[in-house]
């Protein structure tokens, strides 16, 4: 979501899907409601795609040359993933120090939670936001869109920007850990 967000500023997003069979969402539905776009058509407008294998050398040295070329860096994987891959804030900074790398998680890189997996769900209970929902005296209601996942995305879009705005002042770039719990 922060990439639609930024691309809907106008910013040129290149995203990166898995070989073979890319976005699952791409499959997740074939037609949108009343013939309109689907989910992912919603979700990835105005983005460019590619695919490619971060595991295999090839794809890194790709990732890394756009790295290189790019103002931003975002990425959605599990806390140490990218620094198992050689694809780090640190690594890639070394090489292009302007660069703002934005990681976005459900608990942060750090912390006790860090490596838990979880679910827009987990963040709102967790958050105390689904307390908020439902009757009074009944159950939480699940909200019908996922709302941590959306705030964490806009606060990453709103992040990058802010990054972008202090490295005109400084010359600089920086790391952003986004986490959806804290969102």
């Amino acid at each position: 979501y922060a990439s639609l967000a930024l691309a809907s500023l106008g910013a040129e997003v290149i995203k990166i899907e898995r070989p073979r069979f890319g976005d699952p969402l791409r499959y997740a539905s074939r037609f949108g409601a009343n013939g309109g776009p689907t989910t992912f058509e919603l979700l990835n407008r105005n983005k460019k795609s590619v695919t490619l294998n971060l595991r295999v050398p090839e794809g890194k040295a790709i990732l890394q040359e756009l790295a290189r070329r790019s103002d931003v860096l975002l990425e959605g994987f599990r806390p140490g993933v990218m620094k198992r891959l050689g694809l780090d804030y640190n690594t890639l900074a070394a090489e292009h120090p302007r660069l703002i790398y934005a990681s976005l998680s459900g608990y942060g890189q750090t912390g006790p939670y860090h490596l838990r997996a979880g679910h827009d769900l987990n963040y709102i209970a967790l958050g105390g936001l689904l307390a908020l929902t439902g009757a009074k005296g009944g159950p939480p209601a699940i909200p019908g869109v996922p709302i941590a996942d959306l705030v964490a995305g806009l606060w990453m879009a709103f992040g990058v920007v802010a990054a972008l705005f202090e490295r005109e002042r400084s010359g600089q770039g920086q790391y952003l850990d986004i986490a959806m719990l804290d969102s």
